[in-house]
C-alpha cells in the first residue's frame, strides 16, 4: 500500500486530534506538514477565521481537503469555496477525528466514500 501524505494545518485541540487519529488508524496515512510539496491532502483544523482562505488555497493546488466545521464563519467566504470546488477542483468536508466518513464533492455530485478510518479499526 503506498503512503497517503496529508497535511495538517493547525495548532490547537482539533488539529492534535486528527493527526493521532491519522497516526493511530489510518494504515498507510502520514501527517506531514501542509508545506511538504508532496502533501497528498489538506486537514484544516486551525481558527474558524482562517478555514476558507486555507480551504481554497489547498483546493486550487489540487489536494483534496478535509475541512473542520465550520467551512467558514459567513456566507460569503462559505460561497467562495464552494464555487472553487465548482470549478472542478477536489474538496472533500467531512466529520470530527474517527468519524470516518467524509464527502467527496465534485462537480456538484456528492459521493460518501470512508477516508479516515480504515481497516485497523475493526
Amino acid at each position: 500500500m503506498s503512503t497517503v501524505r496529508i497535511g495538517v494545518v493547525g495548532a490547537g485541540t482539533m488539529a492534535a486530534d486528527h493527526a493521532r487519529t491519522l497516526h493511530q488508524w489510518v494504515s498507510g496515512a502520514e501527517a506531514v506538514s501542509v508545506a511538504d510539496p508532496d502533501v497528498d491532502a489538506v486537514v484544516i483544523a486551525s481558527h474558524d477565521t482562517t478555514h476558507a482562505d486555507l480551504a481554497v488555497a489547498a483546493v486550487r493546488a489540487g489536494k483534496p481537503v478535509m475541512c473542520e466545521k465550520p467551512l467558514a464563519p459567513t456566507t460569503p467566504e462559505c460561497v467562495r469555496v464552494v464555487r472553487e470546488e465548482r470549478a472542478g477542483r477536489p474538496a472533500v468536508s467531512g466529520s470530527s477525528p474517527g468519524g470516518g466518513q467524509a464527502e467527496r464533492h465534485r462537480g456538484g455530485r456528492r459521493t460518501r466514500i470512508r477516508t479516515w478510518q480504515r481497516s485497523r479499526m475493526s
